[in-house]
């Protein structure tokens, strides 16, 4: 995702290769990828996909990146799966749910922070997400219902 192209522009959506970003209007942006390039099932079954020769139309989870309204990345801080360490400097989530994403997407719509920094909304974001990695093994239980 080119932020310049989403930074210039009020709340929206934009498809972009392998997946969309999402503006919202008090300026959060969500980018949702799922490709064999991103951290998600897709990835799992790459080589097939690509030795057929198409992108992943499906996936059972997705990468996740969140911008600040000032465009700089939110440092999501992911868990290993041991949930034992982090790494300080991720600025993106992979093997998000459908659900993750959707109760990403609704703390970021309905945040009223409008300058920074928005402690708030990351600490919830970033509890959001340490939920998601204590149910590491969706990404084991996905079913390619195509």
């Amino acid at each position: 995702m080119s932020s310049n192209d989403v930074f210039e522009r009020t709340s929206g959506f934009k498809r972009d290769d392998g997946g969309f970003t999402i503006v919202f209007e008090n300026g959060f942006v969500i980018s949702v990828k799922w490709s064999p390039m991103n951290y998600c099932t897709a990835k799992l079954g790459a080589k097939k996909n690509l030795e057929i020769g198409h992108l992943a139309d499906f996936s059972c989870t997705a990468e996740v990146a969140i911008h600040n309204p000032d465009g700089s990345w939110m440092m999501l801080h992911t868990y290993s799966k041991d949930g034992d360490s982090y790494d300080p400097e991720t600025d993106v989530v992979g093997w998000v749910s459908p659900d993750g994403v959707a109760l990403l997407m609704g703390i970021l719509a309905d945040s009223e922070e409008i300058s920074s920094p928005w402690f708030e909304t990351e600490r919830k974001v970033k509890l959001v997400i340490r939920a998601l990695e204590k149910g590491y093994n969706l990404k084991l239980e996905c079913k390619d219902v195509r």
